[in-house]
């Protein structure tokens, strides 16, 4: 009997740039991927970064492939996915998404504005999640999205089951991190009551720094439960692997990587105990 799929859907947000979201994404989907779960990730963000870090991690081909403006047009996904590996596909990200906007905007007044139309197109990735029954393909779908409030977020959040927050251990990022979770609890309460927050990712920028690990403390006592135990420390591999791509066969990657491996774990043990699903062997 073929295996049902857990079909979750996940976004991976936070309102600030460079804080690990997108490098964050594409380990979980790895990691996930490698643990024999089936993945796809939807690059939502204009411009593609965990595409581009896949293309340099498994020489993905992205030239000529329908990306998720296509998907968009289309109102499917299922003509946008490319393979990256076994167990692994991906919606590639398009700078035409900028125009995201505008496209919805279109959809709805093609329709004369009527409220059919405002339910579909301003919810449109949760309508094309469903219409092409994608949880009965796929264990985690991952949306790597923008930091900003935009119809993306919105788009996103409604389509999610739940959200995946990554902060880093400085002033800008906590602050940041209090709008982000201020912004889910107006989503929860306007687009989707059913969006839990999952937890915080700490990523701790210097672990030479007391003010890094005081605000590791900070964030702590004021979340609780909802900051992941694992932490990301900030390596230079991992900027490295932004540029050259990830090599797990280098001793140091290895241990690097090691730490997405238990981010990973602890999320699937947050989610045995919100689920009740058997996930971990």
């Amino acid at each position: 009997m073929k295996k049902l799929k857990l079909g979750y859907v996940m976004a991976i947000n936070m309102f600030k740039g460079g804080v690990g979201k997108s490098t964050l994404t594409q380990l979980m989907a790895d990691v996930l991927s490698a643990m024999g779960f089936k993945v796809l990730v939807i690059d939502v963000d204009p411009q593609g970064t965990v595409t581009k870090k896949f293309q340099r991690q498994y020489d993905l081909e992205v030239i000529g492939k329908m990306t998720l403006f296509d998907a968009v047009i289309s109102m499917s996904f299922l003509g946008s996915i490319t393979n990256i590996k076994e167990n692994l596909d991906i919606v590639i990200g398009s700078e035409q998404m900028s125009r995201f906007t505008k496209v919805l905007r279109d959809m709805w007044r093609s329709t004369g504005f009527s409220d059919e139309g405002e339910e579909i197109f301003w919810n449109l990735f949760n309508y094309m999640i469903n219409n092409d029954d994608l949880r009965s393909q796929y264990d985690f779908v991952l949306f790597d999205t923008i930091p900003t409030v935009s119809e993306f977020t919105d788009n996103v959040y409604v389509a999610s089951d739940f959200l995946v927050i990554p902060t880093q251990t400085e002033q800008d990022s906590i602050d940041n991190l209090h709008s982000t979770v201020n912004n889910y609890r107006t989503a929860v309460k306007e687009v989707n009551s059913n969006l839990e927050i999952l937890g915080i990712v700490p990523y701790l920028v210097d672990t030479r720094l007391k003010t890094g690990k005081e605000l590791l403390i900070e964030l702590q006592e004021e979340y609780g439960d909802m900051v992941y135990s694992n932490v990301v420390n900030d390596k230079g591999v991992v900027r490295r692997w932004g540029r050259e791509g990830l090599d797990k066969s280098i001793p140091h990657s290895k241990k690097t990587y090691q730490m997405y491996v238990n981010i990973v774990v602890e999320t699937l043990e947050r989610l045995e105990k919100v689920t009740g699903e058997k996930l971990l062997n």
